[in-house]
C-alpha cells in the first residue's frame, strides 16, 4: 500500500524536476529546509534526482534565504547606462533633466540619485543583482552599435538588448507593486480557504507529517496557522520575491528570444524621454498598458523602450531600422510619463519635460525637497 509520505516524495520529484530552479528552492524552503536535507537520501531514491543535485538545491536555498547574506539596500531599477545617456553637459557637471511626478519640474540630477528604490530586493541582493550583471555590462555595446545602424551585424548586441527588455521588465516598480498586492489579498485568503477545506488540512497534515491518519480536530487549527506563517515568512523576509523576480528575468528573456527587434529613431525635431517604469507593455489600440491592466510582455501587441533620447527599441515580427513618425514619438513618450512611478528624466532644457506636466500634473502642489 502507497503511503501518503511516498506520494509527498513522488510529488515533490516531479515539482523539482520541471520547475525552475527558482521555484524549486521556494517549494524547498515550503518544505521545510531541515526536513529536506534530513530525507536527501530517501528523496533521491524516491524521485530519480541525484543527491548531488538536491544537494546543490538545497545549498541555494540556503544562501538565498539567509538574513546576513551580502545585499545592497539602494538597487537602481533603471540601468545606469540607460540614464547616462540622456546626460547633458552643465555648469555643475554631466547631468539630467528630472520632472518629479509627486513635485513637478525639478533640478537637474546625476543619474546615481534616481529611478531607484531602497531594499527593492530585501534579501540577498547583492547575488541577485550578478544575475543580471552580465547584461549591465554588455549594454553599452549594444547601444552603441544600434546608434551606430550597425546592430544587426552582431547577433549578440541584440541578444543584449532583449535582455535589457527582460531585465526592466522583471526588475520594475510595477512587478514589485503588483507582488505585494498578490501576497497581501492571498496570505489573507489562505486561512479562510483552509478552515472552510478540512480535506485540504487533512492532506497537508499526511504530507507534513507522512502519516496516513487524520489531524485530532484541537491539531487542524495549528496546521492552518503554521501553513499560512511558514508562507507569510518566506513573503515578510523577501525571499518569495527574491526568487519570484529573478525567475520573471529569466521567463521575459525566454519568451522574447525570438523576436526580431524594430530600432526606431526620432525626427530630426524631436526625441524621446525615459521615465522609471521604461518597459511598456501595451495592447494594438494603446488604450491598456502594463501588467495590472493584464498586459504581461508574452501577451502584450507592443513592447517598447527607450534606450537613448534617439533611440527606441521595439519587439516586432522582423528586423527594421526606421524614422518613427512624430505623432508616434509623442505617443510613446505619452506612454512613459503616465507608466512612470516617481519620475521621468530627459535631457537638461527639454521641452519634453515642461511638455509632461500638461501631460501628468504633480500629485502635490507643494514646492518639495529641492533634491
Amino acid at each position: 500500500m502507497t503511503t501518503y509520505l511516498e506520494h509527498a516524495y513522488e510529488f515533490l520529484g516531479k515539482l523539482l524536476s520541471v520547475e525552475s530552479p527558482e521555484n524549486a528552492v521556494l517549494y524547498i524552503l515550503n518544505y521545510g529546509l531541515p526536513r529536506f536535507l534530513s530525507e536527501i537520501k530517501t528523496i533521491s531514491a524516491a524521485t530519480g534526482m541525484s543527491e548531488e543535485e538536491l544537494h546543490e538545491l538545497a545549498y541555494e536555498a540556503t544562501l538565498g534565504s539567509d538574513p546576513n547574506a551580502p545585499r545592497r539596500d539602494e538597487q537602481h531599477l533603471v540601468s545606469l547606462t540607460l540614464l547616462r545617456g540622456f546626460r547633458l553637459a552643465t555648469p555643475k557637471g554631466l547631468l539630467m533633466g528630472h520632472y518629479s511626478t509627486e513635485y513637478g519640474l525639478r533640478p537637474d540630477v546625476e543619474p546615481r540619485g534616481v529611478a531607484k528604490l531602497d531594499r527593492f530586493v530585501k534579501i540577498d541582493s547583492r547575488r541577485t543583482e550578478e544575475v543580471w550583471g552580465r547584461v549591465e555590462t554588455d549594454l553599452p555595446a549594444a547601444i552603441a552599435a544600434a546608434e551606430a545602424g550597425c546592430l544587426f551585424e552582431h547577433p549578440e548586441h541584440v541578444n543584449t538588448l532583449k535582455e535589457a527588455i527582460a531585465l526592466h521588465y522583471a526588475r520594475s516598480f510595477d512587478v514589485k507593486n503588483l507582488d505585494d498586492k498578490f501576497w497581501k489579498q492571498s496570505l489573507s485568503e489562505i486561512v479562510d480557504n483552509l478552515r472552510s477545506s478540512p480535506g485540504l488540512v487533512d492532506t497537508l497534515y499526511r504530507l507534513k507529517t507522512g502519516s496516513d491518519g487524520a489531524p485530532a480536530i484541537s491539531e487542524k487549527e495549528m496546521i492552518i496557522r503554521k501553513f499560512h506563517d511558514d508562507i507569510a515568512n518566506l513573503v515578510d523576509s523577501g525571499v518569495m520575491f527574491r526568487y519570484r523576480v529573478v525567475h520573471l528575468f529569466k521567463q521575459a528573456t525566454d519568451l522574447i528570444a525570438d523576436a526580431g527587434l524594430e530600432i526606431l529613431r526620432p525626427p530630426a525635431d524631436s526625441e524621446f524621454l525615459i521615465g522609471d517604469v521604461p518597459v511598456i507593455t501595451s495592447d494594438q489600440a494603446g488604450l491598456r498598458q502594463g501588467i495590472e491592466a493584464g498586459m504581461p510582455i508574452g501577451g502584450a501587441n507592443i513592447v517598447v523602450m527607450p534606450f537613448s533620447p534617439t533611440l527606441l527599441v521595439s519587439l516586432a515580427k522582423t528586423d527594421a531600422d526606421r524614422v518613427l513618425p512624430a505623432a508616434w514619438v509623442e505617443r510613446v513618450n505619452t506612454w512613459q510619463i503616465k507608466a512612470a512611478q516617481r519620475g521621468i528624466f530627459a535631457r537638461p532644457g527639454s521641452p519634453l519635460l515642461a511638455w509632461a506636466a500638461t501631460v501628468r500634473p504633480p500629485s502635490q502642489h507643494t514646492s518639495g525637497p529641492r533634491s
